[in-house]
């Protein structure tokens, strides 16, 4: 019995791979030079682009100013230069000019020659961003709201003191933080 792998035609490696190129989720381009070379046609529809006009466009299109442009290239340059993947979250910039949140992994195409060429993974996380800053918003609101209270308020979950206001620590005599992580029955 043969173990050794099989080879893959040609053809077929190709299909497979533009088939994984042009059902990925998440938007691949291929830069060089500071051009926007190949992508799938999910990445240039991300920025607002029909593939055929994205293609060939300088990279500067997809950044809010050349300042942010250079920034960026100023942060992944030395990584990419390594060898390393860059990975990062950024805004962008769509066709309309409005910017959007992005996730964006980069990886030199050959490591030996960085200036052959990146290879760019781009996920928009614009709604998760915004998901974020809701919670984060509304976190500091209650928290505001806890530590305002006119009266002793704890937070307790499987008998543990997750927090508490200053109010509830003045009540009891504890000194400020003394809760946070023990068991209710250290009031026993």
């Amino acid at each position: 019995m043969n173990s050794a792998p099989t080879m893959i035609a040609p053809k077929k490696a190709m299909l497979e791979l533009n088939a994984i190129f042009e059902n990925a989720t998440v938007g691949i381009l291929f830069t060089h030079n500071r051009k926007l070379m190949q992508a799938n046609r999910l990445c240039a529809e991300m920025f607002g682009y029909r593939l055929d006009e994205f293609l060939g466009q300088s990279a500067l299109i997809l950044y809010e100013s050349a300042e942010a442009y250079s920034a960026l290239g100023r942060e992944a340059g030395p990584v990419l230069s390594r060898g390393e993947s860059f990975k990062a979250e950024t805004r962008l910039k769509r066709r309309d000019g409005s910017l959007f949140w992005c996730r964006v992994s980069a990886k030199a195409i050959d490591p030996e020659h960085p200036r052959d060429g990146t290879l760019w993974i781009i996920e928009d996380i614009t709604e998760d961003r915004r998901i974020i800053e809701a919670l984060e918003s509304r976190t500091r609101e209650l928290s505001v709201i806890l530590d305002a209270a006119l009266i002793g308020i704890a937070l307790v979950r499987n008998r543990v003191f997750l927090r508490c206001n200053r109010r509830f620590e003045k009540f009891l005599g504890l000194a400020e933080g003394s809760l946070e992580g023990q068991s209710v029955r250290c009031l026993y």
